[in-house]
């Protein structure tokens, strides 16, 4: 990240990602059709899901990459019983015990653990946290490491606890940076959505230049039948991709202005029961107010009719 002249430096400071994306932008149309079901953990999901945006095969964009190599176990007061596809290690009764898994970096980069097996309880993974069993396997985030490093990763067992790690499972992932930057300097390549500064949060506006006909175009905003876009003042379809976000295509190439509003359905029929409620509670009010003066006035005509008679009864007396 850059740091940016912003700020006094002490109370706050702010960095700006080189690489970070629109709010809206150019993606191969293979995207439509990626499946995150497709891959057996988030690593290979992610290089999958990079290799669908930029339309290449998966084995051609890697970003995150894993260890061959088998690591170095180091084990104290714990009992080995490990086997040909599991490495099983349990504490003494008598003793907590140490379970230290050695790797060496294969280069430089940023790393991560992920486990594949289960604990009888709680094991402590030294200042990184806790794992427990198969149901909630973390990724741990080991740091940054130079090429050839040494990457300890050092388990605490309760004293008679054991733990199963599968063998066969790539539990050393990492990514590099030169890697990093060239997968999203190619998809900073692609048509970006220049957001007008005097956009909203429900009503997005700005320009964007595509280089082919049929683009397909991902925004970083949950699908969401209220969200209307509109290319060049004409409506167009959104669909969902990824099990969340709202895409859309366009059929020209060449620069175009886009427009995004929002208005939930929620509001919509929010609106039209409130309109109603206003509008019965209205006409209650004025069928009130007509049938209170109607009454009234049926009430002094009984009155007055009674007040007649008692008038005359009253003149035939005094007579």
């Amino acid at each position: 990240y850059k740091k940016l002249d912003i700020g006094d430096g002490e109370k706050y400071c702010v960095y700006e990602n080189h690489n970070a994306l629109s709010l809206a932008y150019g993606v191969d149309e293979k995207l439509k059709d990626f499946s995150l079901d497709d891959y057996d953990n988030f690593f290979n999901r992610y290089n999958g899901l990079l290799s669908a945006m930029l339309g290449e095969d998966d084995e051609d964009v890697l970003l995150f990459r894993y260890s061959f190599d088998d690591p170095n176990v180091i084990s104290e007061g714990c009992t080995n019983d490990s086997g040909y596809i599991y490495y099983k290690y349990a504490a003494e009764d008598d003793d907590a015990g140490t379970l230290t898994f050695e790797y060496t970096a294969p280069e430089a980069g940023y790393y991560y653990f992920y486990p594949h097996g289960s604990a009888t309880d709680k094991v402590t993974l030294t200042n990184l946290g806790d794992f427990q069993n198969e149901e909630n396997n973390y990724i741990f985030k080991l740091g940054y490491f130079e090429a050839n490093e040494t990457i300890p990763i050092v388990f605490s067992l309760k004293a008679g606890v054991e733990i199963s790690l599968q063998k066969s499972y790539n539990m050393l992932w990492y990514f590099s940076i030169d890697d990093y930057n060239e997968i999203f300097s190619k998809l900073k390549n692609n048509p970006q959505l220049d957001i007008s500064t005097e956009s909203t949060e429900d009503h997005l506006f700005g320009s964007i230049r595509t280089k082919q006909e049929d683009q397909t175009v991902l925004t970083t905003i949950p699908y969401d039948k209220g969200w209307n876009v509109y290319i060049d003042g004409e409506k167009t379809e959104t669909y969902e991709t990824l099990d969340a976000l709202m895409a859309f295509d366009i059929a020209d190439s060449g620069k175009h202005f886009i427009e995004m509003k929002y208005m939930p359905n929620a509001y919509i029929i929010g609106f039209a029961i409130s309109i109603f409620g206003i509008t019965a509670f209205l006409l209650l009010c004025a069928a009130d107010f007509v049938l209170k003066r109607t009454l009234l006035k049926n009430k002094l005509h009984a009155y007055e009719k009674d007040y007649f008679i008692l008038y005359d009864i009253d003149s035939e007396g005094t007579d």
